[in-house]
C-alpha cells in the first residue's frame, strides 16, 4: 500500500466516522384551537415526544415555530379633530411549557394610518368621522430554540405532552380615536427534535481495523523500500 492508498483508507474511515455520527430531526405539525377561532381561547396540545432509543439517538435541540393568523373587523370613532389617526389589531398567541411558563408568542398585527374627519356628535363607527375596516388580516412566526437540560428532558420520553396554548386580540389607536377589534384566529405549531445518534460499536470496530490495516500495510511497504535501497 502507497501513501496514497493509505490516505485514501484514512479518508474513508472517518467519512464511516463521520456518517455513524451524522444528526436527523423528526418534525410534528399540529394546530389551534379546535373549536371557535373567536378571540379570546385557551386549551392545550398534545405533542408526541421525543422517543427514540437512547442507544440510536440522544436529543440535542427542540426547536418550537409557532405561526399565527388573524383576522377581523375594525370599527373606528374620531372623537378628536380632523387628522391622521393611527390603529394596530394585535392578535397575541402563546404557547406555554407545562408549568405555563412561555416557550413563544407570536403577535400578527394589521395596522394602519387613516385620515379622519372631526368627530360628528355619534359614536357609531360611520359618518363622516367613523369607519369599519373589515378583514382586517395578518400573519407572524416566531421559533424558539430549546438546549437546556430541564427542557430536553421535558421532551423525552414515551407518549405525549400537553402544553397550554392560548390567543387574544386587541386594538392599539391613536389618542382621540376609540375603537373596537372582533377578531378569530388560528395558530400553527411546528415542533422539531434534532437529535445526534450514536454509533453502534461495531462502527467504531469498523473504522478501527480499517486505520489498522492501512498502517500496517504501509509500514511494510516502507520496510520493503528500505531493504531494497540498502
Amino acid at each position: 500500500m502507497n501513501k496514497i492508498m493509505f490516505k485514501s483508507a484514512l479518508v474513508g474511515a472517518l467519512a464511516l466516522g463521520v456518517s455513524a455520527a451524522s444528526g436527523g430531526v423528526i418534525t410534528h405539525t399540529l394546530s389551534a384551537p379546535s373549536g371557535s377561532t373567536l378571540f379570546p381561547w385557551s386549551e392545550t396540545i398534545s405533542v408526541p415526544k421525543y422517543n427514540v432509543p437512547e442507544h440510536l439517538g440522544t436529543l440535542t435541540k427542540v426547536t418550537f415555530t409557532l405561526t399565527g393568523v388573524t383576522t377581523g373587523d375594525v370599527q373606528l370613532e374620531n372623537i378628536g379633530g380632523a387628522g391622521p389617526k393611527n390603529y394596530s389589531a394585535i392578535g397575541t398567541m402563546e404557547l406555554q411549557r407545562p408549568d405555563t411558563t412561555p416557550i413563544v408568542i407570536t403577535t400578527p398585527t394589521a395596522s394602519g394610518t387613516l385620515s379622519m374627519a372631526a368627530f360628528d356628535g355619534t359614536i357609531d363607527f360611520g359618518g363622516a368621522s367613523g369607519i369599519i375596516i373589515p378583514g382586517a388580516t395578518d400573519t407572524a412566526s416566531e421559533s424558539a430554540v430549546l438546549t437546556a437540560s430541564g427542557d430536553l428532558a421535558l421532551f423525552t420520553g414515551a407518549g405525549f405532552i400537553d402544553l397550554p396554548i392560548s390567543g387574544d386580540g386587541n386594538l392599539n389607536v391613536t389618542s382621540g380615536v376609540v375603537g373596537a377589534y372582533t377578531a378569530a384566529g388560528t395558530a400553527t405549531v411546528l415542533v422539531a427534535y434534532e437529535y445526534a445518534p450514536v454509533p453502534e460499536p461495531e462502527v467504531y470496530g469498523a473504522v478501527g481495523a480499517l486505520l489498522c490495516g492501512g498502517l500496517i500495510a504501509y509500514r511494510r511497504f516502507k520496510n520493503r523500500n528500505a531493504v531494497a535501497a540498502a
